[in-house]
């Protein structure tokens, strides 16, 4: 299950496939041994915006057509957010498992492999050792995206400084007045003086 986008899930996806695809065959075998390659993403947020619909399927088609091709391709999007509380098949079951169905709401869906999976989920959720682990992956995760927070607001704090270095030396190479290059710029005096 993908939690959060990182703004890359499109190629990540693909990527997934190209892998299930291509690792199918040995050294010596050929071709003709693939099988059809099935990518299901699970996502924690909407990847579509333009559909209400939390199933979507992605398959090869010829632009010219409209001809189905290539049927060893398939990618499966299902957005949790977008699912609603109606069941009308057992796929719709699965996904409000996975949006946090309460136990009362599983034992009316009258699915035991649900029933199963939501009773290994509860143990796993109270044992020490996997919610560390949890624990050890969440703050992970909070870890990168604050590094990159902080990555991406440094590097804008070094461009503007680059750029308002470029404008200052435009600046003195027209003989501009120093106190005015250091209004418009914000760069010290002292600064403007190792341009010269």
């Amino acid at each position: 299950m993908q939690i959060q986008n990182t703004g890359e899930f499109e190629k990540r996806s693909l990527y997934y496939w190209a892998k299930l695809y291509e690792t199918q065959l040995k050294k010596s075998e050929h071709y003709k041994l693939l099988y059809p390659a099935i990518c299901i993403n699970i996502l924690n947020f909407n990847l579509f915006k333009n559909s209400e619909d939390y199933n979507s399927e992605l398959a090869i088609y010829k632009v010219q057509t409209k001809e189905h091709i290539y049927k060893d391709f398939k990618i499966i999007f299902l957005e949790i957010p977008k699912v609603k509380k109606k069941i009308y098949n057992e796929l719709d079951k699965w996904m409000l498992f996975f949006k946090g169905a309460s136990k009362q709401e599983i034992n009316l869906m009258n699915n035991t492999a649900i029933k199963q999976a939501y009773e290994t989920l509860k143990y796993i959720s109270h044992d020490p050792a996997e919610r560390a682990r949890y624990e050890a992956r969440r703050k992970y995760q909070l870890d990168y995206n604050t590094g990159l927070l902080t990555a991406r607001e440094e590097g804008k704090a070094e461009g503007c400084k680059i750029e308002k270095i470029a404008i200052a030396k435009q600046m003195l190479k027209h003989n501009f007045p120093i106190e005015q290059i250091a209004t418009i710029t914000q760069l010290s005096t002292e600064e403007l003086c190792q341009l010269k």
